[in-house]
């Protein structure tokens, strides 16, 4: 191995997939090869056999291969090398989340953190999540990252280290900036921020309130305290907006596609517009694209 090769990092359970192939080497703590690259997972206790020597790859593993944002039929690309891996963000950071695993853990801990801003070429500056009252960042500076970071129609991985901590005006950590990263598109169109109270209507269910967080001409995320169906179900999504000054109500019917739970025990969910049967009407859709148009003018949240 080269000097670069042995810098080892701990691999985390969601990097290995039964029935999938391994893609990079995998390694004990002291780089005794445990499994090549390529060699499929085969079933469960492959998998917890192979977990439970808590293997390691080389900190380049991602440049190579990576943490998949996919599967394989998925258009994904991989940027950096030559030019800054993050200059067509072009759009405010919706969320990042960083991804450790500290010795003794089994599982890879995620955590969802504030984004505070970036250095081009130099570093990411992101709010320092609390672990535990035994752990303090100030004694963890180089620590290895997995983050996955959303913006606009992207969804970006890739892999860090801890550079800095510091705890004023509040705890951040400042983040070596990636050289390569991988951009997935998730999204089929570009969302804008929205503010908008909601009422939502499932068959046979009671109207409940929701929050509109963000909107595309093809669908909306939605919160709310309120569990409002099961992914694949159908719903009436009835809102109010403005337009030239004008009040607009628009019900449309969605489809349930994601739900996640946040911070609180908030439920956020993902809704496409339409139904299994047909898109919207045309009438709705200009509708749409106008206030999605307005918004992306806007310097602020759309009211």
């Amino acid at each position: 191995m080269s000097d670069k090769q042995q810098v080892l990092i701990p691999v985390a359970d969601f990097e290995l997939t039964v029935g999938k192939p391994v893609p990079y080497n995998l390694f004990t703590r002291g780089g005794i090869l445990v499994l090549a690259a390529g060699s499929v997972v085969a079933d469960d206790d492959m998998l917890g056999r192979l977990l439970s020597t808590r293997p390691f790859r080389t900190a380049e593993g991602i440049a190579r291969a990576g943490m998949a944002l996919a599967d394989e039929g998925d258009k994904e690309l991989l940027i950096g090398e030559s030019r800054d891996p993050f200059r067509e963000l072009g759009h405010a950071v919706e969320s990042i989340e960083l991804f450790l695993r500290l010795p003794g853990d089994d599982d890879a801990r995620p955590y969802n953190v504030p984004f505070f801003g970036l250095m081009p070429m130099q570093a990411l500056i992101v709010g320092a999540p609390f672990i535990s009252r035994n752990f303090f960042w100030r004694d963890h500076e180089g620590l290895p990252l997995f983050v996955k970071l959303r913006s606009g129609r992207y969804l970006y991985a890739f892999e860090t280290s801890v550079t800095r901590y510091g705890a004023a005006p509040t705890a951040y950590l400042m983040l070596a900036y990636p050289k390569v990263a991988q951009r997935k598109a998730y999204r089929s169109s570009l969302r804008v921020s929205a503010a908008l109270p909601a009422v939502i209507e499932a068959a046979g269910k009671e109207k409940l309130k929701v929050a509109i967080s963000d909107m595309s001409d093809k669908g909306c995320a939605v919160d709310t305290q309120f569990v409002i169906g099961e992914i694949g179900s159908q719903v009436t999504l009835t809102f109010r907006m403005r337009l030239d000054n004008e009040a607009y109500m628009l019900s449309l019917p969605c489809i349930i596609r994601n739900q996640q739970t946040r911070k609180g025990g908030l439920l956020h969910y993902g809704l496409s517009f339409g139904d299994t049967h047909q898109h919207l009407p045309w009438h709705q859709r200009m509708a749409l694209k106008a206030y999605l148009y307005d918004g992306l003018i806007d310097t602020g949240t759309r009211q």
